[in-house]
Parts: C-alpha cells; structure tokens; sequence
C-alpha cells in the first residue's frame, strides 16, 4: 500500500509547472517592483504618494480574490493563470507611457487583480495536489524557487538601469514567459469539481488567527519594501545598490525557506512562526545601524528577508492543512485577501513613516507589523489548535 504522503509522477509534474510558472512570472515582477518606485520618485513624487499607489495593488487583490476561486471552477487552474498572467504583462508595460498619476493607481489596480489571481489559481493547484505531511516542504520549496525569480529580477535591472523602455518591455517580457509552463502543465492540474466554499475570510480568520494574520502582516511588509531601494539611496548608497537591495532579501528567502519548511513539518508552525516573527522585529531594527556599511546592511537584510517571507509559506501551511476540495480553494483565497489587505495598509504606512522620519521611519514601522503579529498571536494562542 502506497505511503499518505507519496507524491505521484503526475503530481510532481503538475506542482513543478506550477512553481516554475511563478518562478518566472516572480523574475518580471521583482524588476518591476523597484523599477516602478524609483521611477515615481524621478518624476517627482514624494514617498507617500509612492506607498499608496502600490497600495492599489492590494486594494485590488482584496476585490478581486474572493472570485478567483470561481473564475478556477468556471475555466480552470491553468487557463486562470494564463489570462492573469498576460493582464499583468500588459498593464505592466502600460507604466512606462502613463505620464499622470491618476493613470498610474488604475494600473497598479489592472496590475494587482492579475496578480491576485495568479496567486490564488498557483497556490490552489500546490496545496491540492501536496499531501498534509509535506506540505511544509513543498510550500517551502515553491517559495524558495520563486526566491530565485525575485532574485534575479533586481540584478536584471541594475544591469538594464531604470531608465527608458527596455526595463519595463523586458519585465512584461518575462512575465509573459510564464504562460509556457502553465500551457504545457495544463494536464495535471487539479480540477475543482464542487462549487467554491462560501466560507467567509473572517470565518478563516477566527478560527486560525495565527496562520491568517501571517498573510496580513508579510503582506504589510512586502508592500512597504517598495520603498526599499528609496530607503538605500537615502541612506547614502548608490542606485546600483539600493536596487541590488531587494535582491539580497530575495536570496535570504530562497537560502532559508527549504530549512524553515521541513521544520515546520516537524514543530508545531505557529511556534516557528512566532520565531520567525520575533527574528523580523530585530532585524528591522538593525537597519538602521547597519545601514552605514553596505556588508553589513546585505546581511541583515539576508536573514531578516528569509524569517519574514517565512510567515507565508509556513503559515499557509498551517491554515490549509484541514482543508481539502472547494474548502482548500476558499482557504487559499482567504489567505491571499488577508495579505493583500496587509499590502494595502504596508505602504502608505511605511511612506508617512519615511516622511515623518526621514529615512528610518521605514525600519520603524518594518519593525511594528512583527510586533504587532506577536502582540495579538499572545491574545488568540488558544484559539484553535493545529491537528
């Protein structure tokens, strides 16, 4: 009798279209991420303008994810991640010809509700097809290959440079790239045969507040880590290292989510993510005494980008485990709202902290979504218990 966690030829063949889909649509969107904020910042506008334009995007990620799991009933997994794929290429190449700053919030917006279905449609297809026993290895793993992406975005862009229209021609390039593993994977993805759950996020949020509340507070800070490289130059390095930034903290999630993963499987995740959370408030409240030294700075920004990106994967983890069918779906979507709420709220919090303290305002307030994570995981410990 095959073990509960084999994992079949047809189900690794299905998972590694679906990460590598990601892996490549993560490399356009790494670029665009900082290209998209130093380029506002050269057409003048201030870092609070900067952070609510970005948070457009989760604006649109919390209207647009309660449908996703029905748009994946309606045409299924692959065909929901090829449409959403193309929407954010196209929007994202729209940025370079958008000279007012209207345009810019309806394309962050265009650009969010793709991104939105793009996560719920790829995470759906993991969770359905990982056993509950490897699911922290596996969410792990798909995290660290899109590390990979997120890496090499930025070095991409430091070596184009953020000017003219190739930077944003070659990330919608890439981005579009992705459509190919989601083509040739299209048969073995899952199917979601029933009707999505109705089950509402606050229903998820209740009855596992440590697991959700980790998708609002990474949301919150991924969010505000546009303002990353705006922070680097003003903390006197140069543009080439302010971008390479985010490249560093893209390489501290891909070195430390395998490990954190497989111990996750082991332990019981809200602990590691309790830990994790711990681990984020120090490191942002290294930044700014380590800013001064760029060696000093990329090592804090390694560890600190590995243990923070660890409260997704490992609190999706958590959440999905006791769920299966349409209720993984509605799970997934539950997830992916909270974090975008979190991306939604992050940016113009981090923006008004860099403009009220000028620069380390943005450590600051890096610092205060762990601390308040930490705060009501305290309250809801006993909440419910993971099996």
């Amino acid at each position: 009798m095959a073990r509960s966690d084999h994992i079949g030829s047809k189900q690794r063949y299905g998972l590694a279209a679906a990460i590598l889909c990601n892996a490549i649509n993560a490399i356009g969107l790494s670029l665009a991420l900082p290209l998209l904020s130093l380029t506002l910042e050269t057409r003048g506008a201030s870092a609070l303008m900067i952070g609510l334009i970005a948070a457009m995007s989760g604006v649109a990620t919390l209207i647009v994810s309660p449908f996703a799991s029905l748009l994946i009933h309606r045409i299924g997994v692959s065909w929901s991640l090829i449409g959403s794929i193309l929407v954010s290429a196209a929007s994202f190449v729209a940025f370079y010809f958008a000279e007012p700053l209207w345009l810019w919030f309806v394309l962050r917006f265009i650009n969010g509700a793709g991104l939105a279905v793009i996560l719920v449609a790829s995470e759906f297809w993991i969770n359905a097809l990982v056993p509950a026993e490897r699911r922290g290895l596996v969410t792990a793993l798909y995290a660290a290959v899109q590390s990979i992406g997120f890496l090499i975005g930025p070095v991409l862009l430091a070596m184009i440079g953020p000017k003219g229209l190739a930077p944003f021609a070659i990330g919608a390039a890439l981005m579009v790239l992705a459509v190919f593993p989601a083509l040739l994977g299209a048969g073995a993805a899952p199917v979601a045969r029933a009707s999505p759950h109705r089950r509402t996020v606050i229903a998820f949020l209740l009855a596992t507040p440590i697991a959700t509340l980790a998708a609002f507070v990474f949301g919150a800070i991924e969010g505000g880590m546009n303002l990353l490289p705006v922070y680097g130059m003003h903390v006197g390095e140069s543009e080439t290292i302010a971008i390479l930034l985010a490249a560093v903290v893209a390489l501290g999630n891909l070195a430390l989510q395998v490990p954190i993963g497989r111990l996750s499987d082991k332990l019981d995740r809200r602990k590691v993510l309790i830990a994790c959370a711990l681990i984020a408030v120090a490191g942002a409240l290294l930044m700014p005494i380590s800013a001064g030294n760029a060696w000093s700075f990329f090592a804090v920004l390694f560890v600190w980008g590995g243990v923070v990106a660890a409260l997704y994967s490992v609190g999706l983890a958590l959440l999905v485990g006791s769920y299966t069918g349409s209720k993984l779906a509605g799970a997934n979507a539950a997830f992916v709202m909270l974090y975008s709420a979190g991306r939604l709220v992050g940016p113009p919090l981090v923006g008004a902290g860099v403009d009220l303290w000028n620069p380390h305002g943005f450590a600051v307030m890096m610092a205060l979504f762990p601390v308040l994570y930490l705060a009501v995981a305290a309250v809801t410990w006993n909440f419910k218990r993971p099996r």
